[in-house]
C-alpha cells in the first residue's frame, strides 16, 4: 500500500499541495492541518482526490475556523451591521427598539445558507425559539419556551414537509424535531405564532452530518 502525507506549509497554493507525488498513485492519502493555510481549499480537495488510485482512501483534517455575520434590519434605517467571531467562541449585542417603534426586525445571515430572522412586537410577550444542528440524526432540533400566554406555533418548511402546529403553555418547553433529510439537509423553517401577527422567526441553513451532501438545491445553477 503507498500513501502520500501532505504536511502543513503556510502559504501554499492549493496547485502545489501534491506536485511531489503522481497522479492516481496512491492507496490513501492524508491531508491532515492544511486546507486552512491554502489559497483554494476546494482546489486543494480536488488535487488530493486525484492522487488516489480507483477505491483509495482520502483523510482530511482541517482547524475550525471563524465566521462572519451581516445583519439586516426592516424597519431600520442604519443597517446593516458586520459581527466577526473566532472558532469556538460566541459574540452578542443588545438593540434599542426606540427607533423602530418597538418592533424589532433583524435577519442575520452567515455562511453556509445560514439565515436567521427575527421579527417580534414590542410589549407582547412571545414564544421563543432556539435551533440545533443534529449532525447524528441529520435533523433540526427546535426548543420552544414561552414567557407569556399559552400560544401556538405554526412551522413551514420551504423544502417540503408538513406544516406542524404546536401549543407552548406559559413557561413550558417543548421540543420538535424537523426531518431534512429529504432536501439533502437543507432547511428553511418559518415560524409563526398566535401570540401576534408581528411574530416570525426564519430558520435556513444546513445541517452538516458528515456525509457527501449537493449544494442548495434552492439555488438555480446552469
Amino acid at each position: 500500500m503507498r500513501s502520500a502525507n501532505s504536511r502543513r506549509r503556510s502559504g501554499a497554493g492549493a496547485g502545489g499541495l501534491f506536485d511531489v507525488v503522481g497522479r492516481e498513485g496512491y492507496d490513501t492519502v492524508l491531508c491532515h492541518g492544511v486546507l486552512e493555510y491554502v489559497d483554494d481549499p476546494a482546489e486543494g480537495v480536488r488535487n488530493a482526490v486525484a492522487a488516489l488510485r480507483a477505491g483509495g482512501s482520502l483523510s482530511l483534517l482541517a482547524a475550525g475556523v471563524g465566521a462572519q455575520f451581516y445583519v439586516t434590519s426592516a424597519n431600520r434605517t442604519d443597517a446593516p451591521w458586520t459581527y466577526t467571531t473566532e472558532s469556538g467562541k460566541t459574540i452578542a449585542d443588545t438593540w434599542n427598539t426606540q427607533y423602530s417603534q418597538g418592533v424589532t426586525d433583524l435577519t442575520v445571515h452567515g455562511p453556509n445558507g445560514f439565515v436567521r430572522r427575527f421579527r417580534s412586537p414590542g410589549k407582547t410577550a412571545v414564544p421563543e425559539v432556539t435551533a440545533r444542528h443534529n449532525a447524528t440524526g441529520g435533523t433540526l432540533d427546535l426548543t420552544f419556551t414561552n414567557a407569556g400566554t399559552t400560544a401556538s406555533v405554526t412551522l413551514v418548511n420551504a423544502y417540503g414537509g408538513a406544516r406542524k402546529t404546536l401549543s407552548v403553555a406559559k413557561g413550558a418547553t417543548v421540543t420538535h424535531s424537523v426531518a431534512v433529510s429529504a432536501a439533502h439537509h437543507w432547511y428553511d423553517v418559518t415560524v409563526t405564532s398566535s401570540a401576534s401577527t408581528d411574530y416570525v422567526r426564519r430558520l435556513a441553513g444546513h445541517v452538516e452530518t458528515g456525509t457527501a451532501s449537493v449544494s442548495d438545491p434552492a439555488i438555480l445553477t446552469y
